[in-house]
C-alpha cells in the first residue's frame, strides 16, 4: 500500500491483489514495474507485458 492509492487496489480472497495504475509510458514506469521482481505481473496492456518479459529474459540472461 505504500506506492499506491487505497482505491487503485483489489484485494482477492487468495492473498493476492490487483492494482490498476495509470503513468505516461516510458523507461521508468518500466522500471518502475521491474522493481516489483517475482511479486508482480503485468495483465495489460498486452504491448507492455510483452516489454516487461523481455527484458525480464535479458535480465535472466545475466546469470545463466
Amino acid at each position: 500500500y505504500d506506492e499506491f492509492e487505497e482505491s487503485q487496489i483489489t484485494a482477492h480472497t487468495d492473498g493476492s491483489f490487483t492494482v490498476r495504475f495509470f503513468y505516461p509510458e516510458d523507461e521508468w514506469v518500466y522500471g518502475f514495474i521491474l522493481s516489483f521482481g517475482m511479486y508482480a505481473e503485468v495483465i495489460e496492456p498486452p504491448h507492455i507485458r510483452k516489454i516487461i518479459k523481455e527484458r525480464l529474459k535479458k535480465a535472466l540472461t545475466f546469470y545463466e
